[in-house]
Order: C-alpha cells, then structure tokens, then sequence
C-alpha cells in the first residue's frame, strides 16, 4: 500500500511496478488540491484507472482539511464518470488494503455487497 503515490505517473518503471506487485495506490485528491500538490486539471486519475493501478480513495486528514469521503466520491464521480462498477472497485481495493481483520474485511466486504 502506497499513500500519495500520484507522481508514479511520471515514469513509466513505476507505473509497470506498481501494476505487476499489485501495489494498492491510495489517492486523496482534496488533500492534493488543499496542498497544491496536484491540480484538479491535471491529476492522474484517470491515467492511473486507465493504467489498470490498484487505486482506493482516501480523505487524507478529515480533521484538517474538512472533507468527508461522500463529498470526495461525488466529486470524483462527477469529474471522472466513474461508473458503478469502477466505484465498487475502489471500496473493494480500499477493503483488502485496509489494516483490519480478516472478519472486519469480511464483514465491510458484505455491506459493500448490499450497494
């Protein structure tokens, strides 16, 4: 798991990486944007869907930034035409590379099922 991993982008050895490990890339681009780190114009995330990259969706730091995850997914949603299928991709990536149980990935695992 690899927080912020958005400048894997620019090389080509990275992104090949990434995509043969398996290495789930967490991306959280309200904290990105706050941080001027990333512009909304031109962050990778389409690139990195296209690229077939192990993504999941982070908030980043709610407490500072204050965003919530249902704000985040409705703006990626809107600005990547996400479908239904890509967003349950990127909660089922968000399960596995969580730092839980077993039984608590299950248990998420299920409720995302419910969707």
């Amino acid at each position: 798991r690899l927080g912020h991993g958005i400048r894997s982008t620019e090389n080509e050895n990275t992104m090949k990486t990434l995509k043969d490990k398996n290495i789930l890339l967490e991306v959280c681009p309200f904290s990105n944007f706050c941080t001027n780190s990333a512009q909304v114009e031109t962050y990778p995330f389409q690139q990195l869907l296209d690229a077939g990259i192990k993504m999941c969706h982070n908030t980043d730091d709610m407490a500072i930034i204050g965003n919530h995850i249902i704000d985040e997914f409705t703006f990626i949603i809107d600005k990547y035409h996400l479908t239904k299928m890509q967003v349950l991709e990127l909660l089922y990536n968000a399960i596995d590379g969580a730092f839980t149980t077993d039984e608590v990935k299950a248990e998420l695992r299920k409720q995302i099922d419910l969707i």
